[in-house]
């Protein structure tokens, strides 16, 4: 039998103002939570709203100024609509849900109720779905971008390739004899070796650059007005300053890593371009490894 989650109890408060908005009731809850230090003779409600707020007990107003706020809510209680709800969150950490009534001697009910656990709830699974969001498109072991978030960043760059008509080269990059390293050393080796190439290229690449793990030793680099040959240069000043990863146990590897480009072409989609990126870099495995290729585009396409 299905557990049912327990009612939960909220509180409510009162207010009413008359019709030209002066508190003619207000409950000792209410009073408490939105203007504390309201004197006990009748006042404007929304001049004690003002108030608690200037003094920071009440209503917590960030979005805009006091001085904007006072006339705007005046205007809205004078000829807004009859029913009128909404949330407000107080310096106290406090949520409130907010019901206005209009009466038909023209007073207004004010009625507000405690939603905090719902309120803390709600950003708890917010929060708990953005972390998934997160995880679902980041590498685990490098905390790159995924395959999948590779793509749609690739994706994203081809049709600002298009529209804007600046240089876009597409880099795959992959580390020479990993089994080798694998077999030598072990996987957690392995594993040292990728994520320290992983950082390595990441900050000697410009910000704008985005790298992503394709999967194992394989890697994708989204490089927006970047032509082929200034991405050769990057690559090659990369390949020959890149320092051995150290491992768990503090013991040097050295490795390398070979790349494959390929600019943009208007006549391309997506795949017809990583498969030229792709064919490159099968170029620099066979020219000796620890190359960088330029995957031309075929003839009958003037290259961009």
């Amino acid at each position: 039998r299905p557990c049912r989650p327990k009612p939960q109890t909220v509180h409510r408060t009162g207010s009413t103002p008359d019709d030209h908005d002066v508190i003619r009731y207000v409950n000792a809850a209410f009073r408490s939570a939105f203007f504390p230090d309201m004197p006990a003779e009748p006042i404007d409600f929304v001049d004690a709203i003002a108030s608690a707020i200037a003094s920071g007990r009440g209503i917590r107003l960030e979005s805009m100024s006091l001085e904007s706020f006072v006339p705007r809510v005046r205007e809205r209680r004078r000829i807004g609509p009859s029913s009128f709800n909404f949330s407000v969150d107080l310096s106290d950490g406090r949520w409130w849900w907010v019901n206005d009534h209009r009466l038909s001697n023209g007073w207004l009910l004010v009625i507000a109720t405690d939603i905090t656990t719902l309120k803390s709830e709600e950003h708890r699974l917010k929060h708990a779905h953005a972390q998934a969001l997160i995880a679902a498109e980041t590498d685990f072991l490098t905390g790159l971008p995924n395959r999948r978030s590779g793509i749609e960043q690739a994706e994203l760059a081809l049709v600002d390739f298009r529209a804007n008509r600046l240089p876009l080269t597409l880099a795959i990059l992959d580390i020479d004899h990993f089994k080798q390293i694998n077999d030598a050393h072990g996987h957690q080796a392995g594993d040292d070796v990728l994520v320290h190439f992983a950082r390595n290229v990441s900050l000697q690449l410009r910000a704008r650059d985005r790298v992503s793990r394709l999967g194992g030793e394989e890697f994708l680099v989204v490089m927006p007005d970047m032509t082929p040959t200034r991405a050769k240069h990057a690559f090659e000043r990369i390949i020959s300053e890149l320092v051995p990863a150290k491992s768990g146990c503090g013991r040097e590897i050295s490795y390398g890593f070979s790349v494959g480009l390929a600019p943009a072409h208007h006549s391309e989609a997506l795949p017809q371009i990583l498969a030229r990126a792709d064919r490159a870099l099968y170029a620099a495995k066979a020219g000796g490894r620890g190359r960088v290729e330029i995957g031309r585009v075929e003839a009958g396409s003037a290259e961009s």
